[in-house]
């Protein structure tokens, strides 16, 4: 995430979590923004993996190599997942028209299978993170979230283990330690290689 600026709240955006968030669901999130509205947003947990492959999920698959991601707190016990493969997959919704979330679960099932479809290109989710009317705003008011944009293609090309770090480091410039210039609170007390 080497081109990451701060941005204003829409579809598409990028949500950074300060460093210092309480609850295990968000501490150190970069969220995707799928849906952003009047009526709320809704949109998931891009660095969190889970523990257990796809084949855990979807029984009688092969899918040992894939790993889903806690997407957030709401619907847990659900599959979600973005692509990049736009209308190849049927009743797939454009994010930002490079991303698309959702579509035909049986077309991904073959696409796998086919290996047309890989952690390169897909991206799967347990559950999702949902904010009702002004909430979101409420939140990024108050510190709690950091909004941000970057090209989302190349979010399927990072190490997302280290996306939060990363992100963190693109938009406060967190290694000159003290820097005053630093978009996320509380990292600019905190030299870089300090953040667990």
């Amino acid at each position: 995430m080497k081109t990451m600026k701060i941005s204003n709240l829409s579809t598409g955006k990028i949500l950074v979590s300060e460093p210092f968030i309480s609850g295990l669901d968000f501490q150190r999130s970069v969220v995707l923004l799928v849906d952003y509205g009047e009526d709320g947003a809704f949109g998931v947990v891009l660095n969190k993996p889970v523990s257990y492959s796809l084949h855990h999920i979807m029984f009688g698959t092969e899918f040992k190599d894939i790993y889903p991601y806690k997407g957030g707190p709401v619907e847990k016990n659900l599959l979600f997942f973005i692509h990049a493969l736009g209308d190849q997959i049927e009743g797939s919704a454009s994010i930002d028209g490079q991303l698309y979330w959702g579509g035909n679960y049986h077309q991904v099932r073959e696409l796998l299978k086919n290996n047309v479809l890989h952690e390169n290109n897909i991206w799967f989710f347990m559950g999702y993170a949902g904010w009702s009317a002004k909430q979101l705003e409420r939140e990024v008011d108050e510190g709690v979230w950091v909004v941000a944009e970057t090209p989302l293609l190349e979010l399927m090309q990072v190490d997302r283990k280290q996306m939060w770090r990363d992100a963190v480091s693109a938009l406060g410039n967190p290694n000159k330690g003290t820097s005053k210039n630093s978009k996320i609170r509380g990292v600019s007390q905190y030299k870089y290689r300090s953040l667990p």
